[in-house]
């Protein structure tokens, strides 16, 4: 099943658009906000099969794609291009996921590389945010776009309580992007799901949440008295 088309909600013959009907599907409920480019998506069964978002832009037929996480092949033909005009046809709030340096295969950047991940996220946010006259900002007004984006959270990994490198990886970038872009906020997808070694027997740690910083929350089981979730991923 394919969600592209040639039609949005506010835009109707955009390019590598929505499916209509499912995207009139999605409108009607009025969502506040889409996590893209979501969760396991970003991580990859391997490092080599990661987001890489340079590669998921421009025209569809030079997108090289990648091995999914679940057994099919993905053809990266809703890209972070398509994501950030998602949400803004929609008027959602985008949270963008950024790939933090590990994968689902268990491999951790070492703190040695992490400037190699620190570099990718800030080229990133300059294709959302930057001015017409950086590298990438540039590119995206030759996209078609040369307003920045609008986006106001990031959050750094996809839930990193599975891996016992976090706290490194978590504590080198965060420092980075705060400095780079301090209006922004950033969310940590760990916390204390750790705490004594509670889901992993490698680990035992808290991260220490910035000020002004977040924190994602994933819930897996809920009772009645759960409050309300959000209920999200890819």
């Amino acid at each position: 099943m394919s969600v592209e088309d040639e039609n949005t909600i506010d835009k109707p013959g955009r390019a590598n658009g929505l499916r209509k009907d499912l995207a009139e599907a999605l409108y009607d409920i009025k969502p506040k906000f889409l996590r893209c480019p979501g969760g396991n998506n970003i991580e990859g069964q391997s490092v080599s099969t990661r987001w890489k978002w340079w590669e998921t832009l421009g025209p569809l037929e030079n997108r090289p794609g990648r091995v999914g996480d679940w057994g099919y092949y993905n053809t990266d033909g809703l890209g972070l291009m398509e994501y950030l005009y998602w949400c803004e046809d929609m008027e959602m709030e985008p949270l963008l996921a950024v790939y933090a340096g590990y994968s689902l295969d268990g491999t951790s950047y070492p703190l040695s590389d992490m400037d190699e991940v620190l570099a990718e996220i800030l080229g990133e946010l300059e294709f959302c945010l930057g001015d017409v006259s950086t590298k990438w900002g540039s590119y995206r007004a030759e996209l078609g776009h040369p307003e920045p984006f609008a986006i106001r959270y990031v959050e750094i990994g996809n839930e990193d309580w599975f891996s016992s490198t976090y706290p490194y990886r978590f504590n080198y970038l965060y420092p980075a992007l705060k400095q780079a872009y301090p209006d922004i906020t950033f969310l940590s997808t760990a916390y204390d799901e750790n705490a004594n070694g509670n889901n992993n027997p490698y680990s035992n740690y808290t991260i220490d949440l910035p000020l002004n910083s977040g924190w994602d929350y994933h819930v897996y089981s809920v009772s009645l008295a759960c409050p309300p979730v959000a209920i999200l991923g890819y």
